[in-house]
């Protein structure tokens, strides 16, 4: 479903980059970030003040339409399974 949201972003509504941000210490959001196509651009210490009072670590991801578009062709790539095709894009 992002690969259609991503598609709509960058072709619809023509942005150039998109980026996400993370609690450094929280590393499932990372692994999801970069799942997703991000990559880490940059750590900002002491960035945000958690609702535990601690102020905590941020890293910034960032999704360029360059790196989308070199991803997106293994990505969208059609695969026939269960009866339907999945990741296939008009």
């Amino acid at each position: 479903m992002q690969n259609v949201f991503y598609d709509f972003m960058f072709y619809s509504v023509g942005v150039k980059w998109m980026v996400a941000t993370a609690y450094a210490d929280n590393v499932r959001s990372c692994r999801r970030a970069e799942r997703l196509g991000f990559r880490s651009s940059g750590i900002m210490p002491e960035q945000h003040l958690g609702t535990d009072g601690v102020l905590h670590d941020v890293i910034w991801f960032q999704l360029s339409e360059r790196d989308w578009r070199a991803r997106r062709k293994w990505v969208c790539s059609p695969i026939w399974r269960a009866g339907y095709w999945i990741g296939a894009l008009a």
